[in-house]
């Protein structure tokens, strides 16, 4: 599904393929116990559903019926939300299906993007709040005020799930781990 994403958003042949030869030298594969495994598939889960809401939402842009645009919107965002529910990293994988969004309303309009970043950035920016962009605003809104605005106000004080905030210990582990997403990286 990323690969064909890809493909999607860049509009090239070569870009997937080796998006999916980089994807296949970078994955990590560890000899002891991997707290990803752990979880039994809840990251590829959330995975499949963020990456089928930008599918879905890069689709809509390219429908000329307001009607079918309007549903996959609403799909996009029901999914984006079970992605969410399903891991509350996909929360801050919000700026992909904005991106995805502005992609293929550029390629519908042929728009040149080449001009000017700022100007791209400025537009992505205010494509937040575009009538078919917000059944995937409406589902990020109504996730962050569940969880920021009701589930933490619900959290007791033994449970640290819904704390945020930083602390000295937290920036030496910060540190230590910025580089463990390099490949084989592990055996050092």
């Amino acid at each position: 599904l990323f690969v064909y994403l890809v493909r999607l958003l860049s509009d090239s042949q070569i870009l997937p393929m080796l998006t999916l030869g980089l994807l296949s030298l970078t994955v990590q594969i560890r000899s002891g116990f991997d707290h990803h495994l752990a979880f039994a598939g809840m990251v590829p889960s959330m995975l499949i559903k963020v990456f089928l809401a930008a599918i879905l939402v890069f689709k809509a842009t390219q429908c000329i019926s307001n009607l079918r645009r309007q549903f996959l919107t609403v799909c996009g965002g029901m999914m984006y939300f079970l992605a969410m529910s399903t891991y509350e990293f996909s929360f801050f994988l919000f700026p992909l299906l904005l991106i995805s969004y502005q992609l293929g309303s550029e390629k519908m309009l042929n728009r040149n993007t080449h001009k000017s970043f700022l100007k791209w950035i400025d537009r992505l920016i205010l494509g937040i709040f575009e009538k078919n962009f917000r059944p995937i605003l409406y589902s990020w809104l109504c996730y962050g005020f569940l969880i920021f605005g009701v589930l933490r106000n619900l959290a007791k004080d033994i449970s640290g799930s819904y704390e945020l905030g930083l602390s000295l210990d937290s920036i030496g582990v910060f540190i230590s781990q910025i580089f463990t997403g390099i490949p084989l990286i592990y055996f050092f």
